[in-house]
Formats: structure tokens, C-alpha cells, sequence
């Protein structure tokens, strides 16, 4: 890594220093809203998960040493209630990242109405 890669690198630490995030969609190990999860952890955030996988939200909340919450992006219950939880928790949200979503792994032939239906709910009105 050159210099001038490295000092960009060193102005990126700390840049989140005292915020407070929910991340969503960071149930997937793996998946980019984990990653932002850490990377936030790593900059200084302190923060809530959420994805509609229980274990991993939970391992990843403990890995970040952060919260984890159950939501349903469909529900705007759901959104209210995690908003709510996080106030409560931290008195403030100062980042919001959305990387919720839900993709087919199967031809198109073999998908299911009901699950066209859920991507659709999932990708297009989730994020309202």
C-alpha cells in the first residue's frame, strides 16, 4: 500500500467515533450488511442489527459489540418499533444503512407466486 492509500485509510478510522447506526439486513454472515456492520464497529459506531436471522444477528450483534433487533422491513410496525428500540437504547441514530434484500436462488420456472410476491414486498416497498 502506498502513502498516500495508507493515510486515507488512517482519516477513514474513528470517522464514525460516537454514532449510533441500525444496520439492515446484516443477518447474513457473509453478505455486504455484516460487512457494514463491522466496518462501522471498527470506525468507532456503536449500534442495532437487524435481519430476520436470529442466530447470526445475534452472533454478528455480539462480534460488534452492539444489539441486535428483529425486524421485518415489510412491516412498518416493525421499522417504528426498531427506530424506537434504538432511541431507547442509545438516545440517538445518527447513521441509517439499508442492505435488506431478498433474491431468488432458483429458476424462474420453479418460483412460487407467493415468494415473487415477498421479493417484490421485500425489495420495492421495504425500504418505505
Amino acid at each position: 500500500m502506498n502513502s498516500v492509500a495508507q493515510a486515507k485509510m488512517e482519516l477513514r478510522v474513528g470517522m464514525s467515533e460516537g454514532k449510533t447506526a441500525i444496520v439492515i439486513g446484516a443477518s447474513t454472515p457473509v453478505g455486504m450488511g455484516a460487512a457494514t456492520a463491522r466496518r462501522l464497529r471498527r470506525e468507532g459506531a456503536r449500534g442495532v442489527v437487524s435481519g430476520l436471522g436470529e442466530q447470526p444477528r445475534q452472533e454478528l450483534a455480539q462480534e460488534i459489540d452492539g444489539l441486535a433487533s428483529e425486524a421485518d422491513i415489510t412491516s412498518k410496525q416493525a421499522n417504528v418499533d426498531l427506530v424506537n428500540f434504538t432511541l431507547e437504547t442509545y438516545g440517538q441514530i445518527d447513521l441509517a444503512v439499508n442492505h435488506m434484500g431478498l433474491a431468488t436462488r432458483s429458476p424462474i420456472a420453479q418460483e412460487t407466486e407467493e415468494h415473487l410476491q415477498l421479493m417484490t414486498e421485500v425489495n420495492c416497498f421495504g425500504t418505505y
